[in-house]
């Protein structure tokens, strides 16, 4: 495994993500590993995931796809929402257990409505991350969808414990992620690295010094009349024009749409 070393130059920036959130809708693990590796040939050199994706299967496919080339990647993770993590136990039988976990049980995707951000559930849940993606650090870990504000006691905590990560190497930034009503709840109390939001809230988010992110991209495409008639590529390439500091997000299990995007990487 390869370690980030503190205070080590990071590489140069990736304008655009591949989203893994949706990895786990492909049937076969053998098509999961073909999709990242023709998204790793085409040119991504960020993946973003998180526990929830999955349940643990996402990270643990990227895992086994970038744990070798660890230096050649940009890892984002993320904590606090405290699914059951059986993608990661059975890989060969997630959709089956799936399957049997939606049919079978009444409280089925409720735990999509809790969160827990303490110090040690952000410590447990990164250890299993780590664990999963095969690595020794992550390059970005965010809260994932707050839905309420923290008390002051918790994002005291908070900062500290990630600046203290960032010391060992174990992450080398912090950040959140959501709506942007989501993320002012905890925007004014903790300064964060990095914010990823939907494209249609970056505008609307009070961000200084701060990475954004932005996901959503296709649907903006779809909404945007102007946009009409034109190509995917064209259009996301016309956001980086506009805001050339923004990191896209990108994010398909179609590999016919992924060679679509090959206008995106000279």
């Amino acid at each position: 495994m390869t370690a980030f070393t503190p205070g080590a130059e990071r590489s140069p920036r990736n304008d655009f993500v591949f989203g893994a959130g949706s990895l786990h809708r492909i049937f076969s693990s053998a098509g999961r590993q073909r999709l990242l590796d023709q998204a790793f040939e085409l040119g991504f050199r960020a993946f973003d995931a998180a526990p929830a994706y999955g349940n643990g299967l996402n990270e643990l496919e990227l895992g086994y796809a970038f744990g070798r080339r660890r230096s050649e990647v940009e890892l984002t993770t993320k904590f606090g929402i405290p699914v059951e993590l059986y993608g990661e136990r059975m890989r060969a039988m997630f959709f089956l257990m799936r399957a049997k976990r939606k049919y079978l049980s009444r409280s089925y995707g409720s735990e999509y409505e809790r969160r827990c951000f303490s110090a040690s559930a952000l410590l447990e849940s990164l250890h299993g991350s780590l664990r999963r993606l095969r690595c020794d650090y992550v390059d970005r870990l965010m809260m994932h969808e707050p839905l309420e504000p923290l008390p002051l006691r918790i994002s005291v905590e908070l900062i500290d414990l990630a600046e203290r990560l960032k010391v060992e190497g174990k992450i080398r930034s912090f950040g959140v992620c959501g709506t942007s009503r989501s993320i002012r709840n905890v925007l004014d109390s903790i300064p964060f690295d990095v914010v990823q939001a939907p494209i249609w809230d970056i505008a609307d988010l009070p961000i200084e010094g701060a990475a954004t992110v932005a996901y959503g991209a296709y649907r903006e495409f779809s909404n945007r009349a102007p946009s009409r008639g034109r190509g995917f590529v064209d259009f996301v390439s016309s956001l980086r024009v506009e805001r050339p500091r923004l990191e896209i997000i990108l994010a398909s299990t179609s590999r016919k749409t992924l060679n679509s995007w090959k206008g995106l990487f000279p």
